[in-house]
C-alpha cells in the first residue's frame, strides 16, 4: 500500500498535524479482470464476464433491498445513510436524510 503525508488541523485540538493517506497505484477495470480469471481458469472471457455482470447485477439489487452482502473473505457491502439530527423521534422526517452512501467492511484476506 502507497501513502503520502498531509497536514491537516486535528478538529478537536486545533493544531496541524501529519496524517497518512493511501495513494492508488493504478485501478483494474472488469474488462482486465475477466481476462486474468480467463487465464487461471477453464473459463472463456466470455463467459467470466456474464458471470461478473450478473453477480453486479445482483449485488446492487440486494443492496437496493437492504441488505448486507457478503463478499466471502473480502469484505461486505452496506448501505449507509447521512442525515440531519432531530429533536425527538417523532419530529424525524425523511427531508433530514442528506446522503446515502455505500459502506465497505473489510474482511479476513484484506
Amino acid at each position: 500500500m502507497n501513502y503520502r503525508l498531509m497536514k491537516r488541523k486535528n478538529p478537536q485540538t486545533k493544531a496541524y498535524a501529519y496524517y497518512a493517506i493511501a495513494v492508488a497505484s493504478g485501478e483494474s477495470t472488469l474488462d482486465e479482470i475477466a481476462s486474468a480469471i480467463e487465464r487461471s481458469s477453464t473459463c472463456t472471457r466470455a463467459d467470466v464476464m456474464a458471470v461478473l455482470i450478473a453477480y453486479n447485477d445482483e449485488v446492487c439489487e440486494r443492496l437496493k433491498q437492504g441488505q448486507i452482502v457478503r463478499l466471502g473473505d473480502l469484505g461486505a457491502l452496506q448501505f449507509g445513510l447521512h442525515s440531519a439530527a432531530a429533536a425527538t423521534e417523532d419530529a424525524f422526517q425523511p427531508t433530514l436524510i442528506k446522503k446515502a452512501s455505500i459502506c465497505f467492511h473489510a474482511g479476513k484476506s484484506l
